[in-house]
């Protein structure tokens, strides 16, 4: 027992002491990404998580330690992505965004960050994020069609239609041969459908507001009238025992005269 407890330690001591290698870096790496090239989404997953979790290095790779390590986040990111598992690839596309902006592969990992939000229902987010590679990088990677196709559906879920379907349009209009042409078009038809199902929509709530409208006016109208003939009803009752008054008193005078006349 003693003496497993030693050798256990001694490994340990070599572990610390000894460091893996870039050499086994590199080696593990391409590894994982031949599974990835290969749909071994495990295999590859774990090779990418081990290079993620190297710690330890010789001082004098860790510039290229770095490097890996920015590389399996993103492909770790498209891994999930393969598996619609949006939530974990925006988790590890975002730490190449925050962690390793000056890696070759960051202005590629916002677009897909920006990409997998808007997949992942998050658009007012996904919309900040892909305005901030258009503006920033255009068609730096290729992908200018692309940013515009996600920001316009960023646009659609959040049933901001009309921009969506400018975005959409220009998209046609900036990249004509685009390979994601027929998918706009598509986009395009069913906007347009929308935008005039919504026009219908309001006419018909405009038509109901006026008729309302018109009605309260009638019935504000009327209420007028109402207490008009209120007060003429008043004024008439009035009148007529003013008149019952002036009879009787006429009455009064008559009755006065006449046994002033008998005496």
């Amino acid at each position: 027992m003693k003496k497993l407890i030693i050798l256990f330690a001694f490994l340990l001591i070599a572990v610390q002491a000894y460091p893996i290698g870039i050499t086994e870096v590199r080696d593990i790496y391409l590894k994982a990404v031949k599974a990835l090239a290969e749909n071994d989404l495990s295999e590859a997953m774990s090779g990418f998580k081990t290079i993620i979790s190297i710690t330890e290095i010789a001082a004098d790779s860790k510039s290229t330690l770095k490097r890996y390590q920015a590389r399996s986040y993103y492909f770790l990111g498209d891994s999930y992505f393969m598996q619609k598992n949006y939530v974990q690839a925006v988790e590890n596309y975002r730490i190449v965004v925050q962690t390793f902006q000056d890696s070759e592969i960051y202005t590629k990992a916002l677009y897909k960050l920006g990409r997998t939000l808007v997949l992942d229902k998050k658009y007012s987010e996904g919309i900040t994020v892909l305005n901030d590679y258009i503006s920033k990088y255009g068609d730096k990677d290729n992908l200018g069609d692309n940013a515009l196709y996600w920001l316009a559906r960023g646009y659609m879920g959040m049933k901001d239609f009309h921009v969506s379907l400018n975005t959409m349009e220009l998209i046609l209009n900036k990249y004509p041969d685009t390979a994601l042409a027929y998918d706009i078009r598509s986009f395009i038809d069913k906007l347009q459908s929308i935008i005039m199902e919504e026009s219908e929509k309001n006419k018909k709530v405009e038509t109901i507001i006026s008729e309302v409208d018109t009605l309260k006016q009638k019935n504000q109208k009327l209420a007028q009238e109402k207490k008009l003939l209120e007060k003429i009803s008043e004024l008439l009752l009035i009148k007529q025992r003013l008149l019952e008054i002036k009879a009787e008193k006429i009455s009064l005078l008559v009755q006065i005269k006449e046994q002033r006349s008998a005496q």
